[in-house]
């Protein structure tokens, strides 16, 4: 969500956490397009080198999955606490949260993907 707003993309929260049904919309259509998608992006060069540098981050964080949660709920934790933190949570408001909606998710977790989320 970092690079998101530039985009102009909205996120409420859902079931499992963040949603944006316009991110949505926008994967289907690459997904459908995937030629048109190649060729628009070699035309557009090189990533620029900020929204790199926290690509490279958040894929180092993605690849530090924590032992005993699949990659799916380490991706939810990062997720639902990086949209949390956007609404100005405190610490503790986030562990609340999400110690009630999403109990499977150990505090040991979500203290590292706070941890992580903060690295960003």
């Amino acid at each position: 969500q970092h690079h998101i707003a530039e985009l102009n993309l909205h996120f409420n929260w859902y079931i499992y956490g963040p949603y944006s049904p316009d991110l949505t919309k926008v994967l289907f259509s690459i997904e459908q397009n995937q030629e048109d998608v190649k060729a628009k992006a070699e035309l557009l060069g090189d990533v620029p080198e900020n929204i790199s540098k926290t690509l490279n981050k958040l894929r180092a964080i993605i690849k530090e999955n924590p032992s005993g949660v699949t990659r799916t709920q380490w991706l939810e934790a990062l997720a639902s606490v990086d949209f949390l933190k956007k609404q100005h949570r405190s610490e503790h408001d986030i562990k609340a949260k999400l110690a009630k909606e999403k109990p499977y998710l150990k505090q040991q977790i979500i203290k590292k993907a706070l941890d992580a989320v903060e690295s960003i």
